[in-house]
């Protein structure tokens, strides 16, 4: 029989086998809401930053004074056009914002980690044996409940997350 790894605790001697599983499930959507959360913060922080060097590079052309052409890329333009693109590049990066909701989603699936970990401690310090169903039926009632208030994996990203945190298993279980 092989040697179980103490570090992992996505099973329990006693657990039944649905509880096994949702063990697994929950461990599984820590690690797809963890990357999720890291990714919408990383892109939703680079459209603040474009957001702030479009609007500062809009800013120094508009006070420049005496320069009526401006070179950028190797293009040449009057400045007011100069400034046109830019406010049109500030909207379309603020349109993008407000669409997608990269730093929202970020926060919801950050949320969804924090109730996760949460649920875990849960099936931890949870020390009925699998004889004891009002045990199993708690976790498994506090379990959907959790799972019912998590915001979607969407659908294209799943299987990409899911391999991401088989990976991850995988590298655990070599430790």
């Amino acid at each position: 029989m092989p040697e179980r790894n103490p570090h992992r605790s996505s099973l329990s001697n006693g657990d039944t086998p649905e509880i096994q599983r949702q063990r697994r499930v929950i461990n599984q959507m820590t690690t797809m809401h963890s990357l999720l959360a890291e990714r919408y913060r990383f892109w939703g922080k680079i459209l603040t930053v474009a957001l702030i060097l479009l609007s500062v590079a809009g800013a120094t052309m508009a006070f420049a004074s005496g320069i009526d052409t401006v070179r950028i890329f190797g293009l040449s333009a009057q400045r007011t056009t100069w400034l046109g693109w830019l406010a049109l590049a500030v909207i379309l990066v603020v349109l993008v914002e407000m669409v997608f909701d990269l730093r929202g989603r970020g926060v919801s699936h950050s949320d969804a980690v924090r109730k996760l970990a949460t649920l875990m401690s849960e099936y931890r310090a949870s020390t009925a044996s699998s004889t004891d169903a009002h045990e199993q039926e708690r976790l498994t009632s506090l379990y959907q409940f959790v799972m019912d208030g998590l915001p979607p994996i969407p659908e294209r990203q799943f299987n990409p997350l899911k391999a991401a945190h088989l990976k991850k298993e995988i590298g655990r279980a070599h430790v």
